[in-house]
């Protein structure tokens, strides 16, 4: 129950996830490695959402982007009883970034502009 509260604080709290409209939203699926990444924006504000499906990790190439993405929530963590998360906190994105997500998970990270400036 704990999860799906912090989901709809989530929700609530980013504006990108508060305000939504498909012409700021992107969705990219990873085929072979059954991943999906939801990329939403508003205003200077980033949310990039990612679903791992397989029941193994997969590694994926990031959209081409610039600046530190913090997490912000992570399935995998034990907090929600998870298999104790090895995604990074923040990630310095520099040209197209990878990232290999744990197995049967959702991860969420947020960018600001002043943190894509830095």
């Amino acid at each position: 129950m704990q999860f799906y509260r912090e989901l709809i604080r989530l929700r609530k709290e980013l504006a990108p996830l508060a305000r939504l409209s498909k012409e700021d939203c992107q969705v990219t699926g990873f085929e072979n490695e059954r991943v999906l990444l939801l990329n939403r924006r508003y205003v200077d504000e980033q949310v990039a959402s990612t679903f791992n499906f397989n029941h193994f990790p997969a590694a994926i190439a990031l959209p081409r982007s610039e600046g530190r993405w913090n997490k912000v929530l992570d399935s995998t963590d034990v907090r929600w009883h998870g298999i104790d998360s090895r995604l990074p906190a923040t990630i310095e994105a520099q040209g197209t970034p990878s990232l290999t997500l744990p197995p049967d998970s959702v991860a969420v990270f947020t960018r600001s502009a002043s943190e894509s400036a830095n």
